[in-house]
């Protein structure tokens, strides 16, 4: 559960991510945009790419 004052910003993203089944290095390719929620994901999943 996502809860807080800009808790739609990363509701999207995720939720694209799950309905396409992407791996976390599909979302470690995205584009995004900082700074940004969004951007903060796609750094996660880099970072796990790099792991």
């Amino acid at each position: 559960m996502v809860v807080g004052p800009r808790a739609s910003e990363p509701i999207h993203p995720v939720a694209l991510a799950v309905t396409e089944r992407l791996t976390a290095d599909q979302v470690a390719q995205t584009f995004t945009v900082y700074p940004s929620i969004s951007g903060s994901i796609a750094e996660a999943a880099r970072r796990l790419h790099r792991a």
